[in-house]
């Protein structure tokens, strides 16, 4: 689970953003892996919206939406992924695969004492 979206930031971004369909942006996306604990950043991802797809483009990561949710559909998945602060706010869940691919941090030996292990 995400707990740590600030629903108000994300409100005044959409509001600031007024996305049209048919728009293309650059975004700098960082995604953490909530069972690892690691962060990875990738800068300059590609955006387009148009109508129910989203596709998000670069060497790093790849999505294309297969369904969009809208209304009441999409605010179960999001109060079940996400929670119920960004409920009833208009919002539209894209679901599709993602691919994203990343060089791992290098892994240095540790004693077993220091109780440290690689992800």
């Amino acid at each position: 689970m995400c707990d740590s979206l600030d629903s108000a930031l994300v409100e005044r971004a959409m509001a600031r953003l007024s996305l049209e369909l048919g728009s293309e942006f650059l975004y700098n996306v960082i995604i953490t892996d909530y069972e690892t604990g690691l962060e990875h950043q990738v800068k300059e991802v590609f955006c387009s919206i148009d109508k129910e797809n989203l596709k998000l483009e670069h060497n790093q990561l790849q999505f294309t939406s297969e369904t969009a949710l809208k209304g009441a559909k999409a605010d179960t998945v999001i109060a079940t992924k996400i929670g119920p602060g960004l409920v009833e706010k208009g919002l539209t869940v894209y679901s599709g695969n993602l691919r994203m691919t990343y060089q791992d941090a290098p892994c240095y030996p540790v004693a077993l004492e220091a109780s440290q292990w690689c992800l």
